[in-house]
């Protein structure tokens, strides 16, 4: 047990450092890449979830959710769960890391760490509607949790309270978000942060989230900027256009109170 778990503490602080990398160089991605290969004598659970997150850092999706899926022939255990859907997260795809953690919910319906996990992709969707049968599920089977100590708790009561105030409905709110969401996976944009706030101009209530991404690209950034506020303004379905805005930003620009995501 104490060799496993020098050899996955070394690996995962290697990644750690890779994933804040915009940029790595070919040399460290390859040394990373033989740190991970390393573990598959030691433990296959470990190996292929390890995998999946490397895979998931240097953004290739689809063997990603190979390795995290041979993960879990290995093991069910929350952590493997957790680290498959932080990978669908990180790059995109939202839908799969919001199925991934109710699934593992369903089999853990008292457990905190996989709700917080649900609702941070809640979040990323901008899709609250199971968030008060998923919470009070959690507290039924768990009425010690302190649910609302937890920051992407707030943060959902938060957004819903802007967006009262604006009088834009969550399911608008939901198909903004799913209209920007998609922009950033046609431009390879991953979001890393979300910070919802309000703003007013000429006395009229705005829902502002941004949105932020490592990327040092200024006009990358720009032309994604432009991209959204076209769509918005476009999209059909939205009444409220005009009172939701989103921008993306560099990471580390935006305001210090967020939610982080992986």
């Amino acid at each position: 047990m104490a060799v496993k778990a020098i050899a996955t503490d070394k690996v995962a602080d290697e990644l750690e450092l890779l994933a804040k990398l915009e940029s790595p160089t070919e040399f460290l991605v390859a040394r990373v890449k033989r740190s991970v290969e390393q573990l598959k004598s030691v433990d296959q659970a470990s190996y292929n979830m390890f995998l999946g997150v490397f895979y998931a850092i240097i953004g290739d999706f689809e063997n990603s959710r190979d390795s995290h899926e041979r993960s879990l022939r290995y093991s069910s255990d929350l952590t493997v769960y957790l680290n498959y859907a932080v990978s669908a997260r990180r790059l995109g795809r939202f839908f799969d890391s919001y199925e991934i953690l109710k699934r593992n919910l369903n089999s853990n319906p008292g457990s905190v760490n996989c709700f917080t996990e649900l609702v941070d992709t809640m979040i990323s969707l901008g899709d609250f509607r199971e968030f008060d049968a998923l919470r009070d599920k959690v507290l039924a089977n768990n009425p010690g949790a302190r649910l609302q100590d937890y920051d992407v708790v707030t943060h959902v009561n938060r957004v819903r309270h802007y967006l009262g105030v604006a009088g834009v409905s969550e399911e608008e709110y939901m198909v903004a978000c799913g209209v920007v969401n998609e922009i950033l996976l046609q431009n390879n944009v991953y979001m890393r942060s979300n910070m919802v706030d309000m703003s007013s101009f000429d006395g009229v209530s705005h829902v502002t989230t941004r949105l932020a991404f490592q990327c040092s690209d200024v006009d990358k950034l720009a032309r994604v900027n432009e991209m959204i506020a076209d769509a918005i303004i476009s999209e059909e379905r939205l009444t409220a256009w005009d009172r939701l805005v989103f921008t993306v930003v560099p990471l580390g620009t935006e305001p210090t109170s967020r939610i982080q995501l992986a």
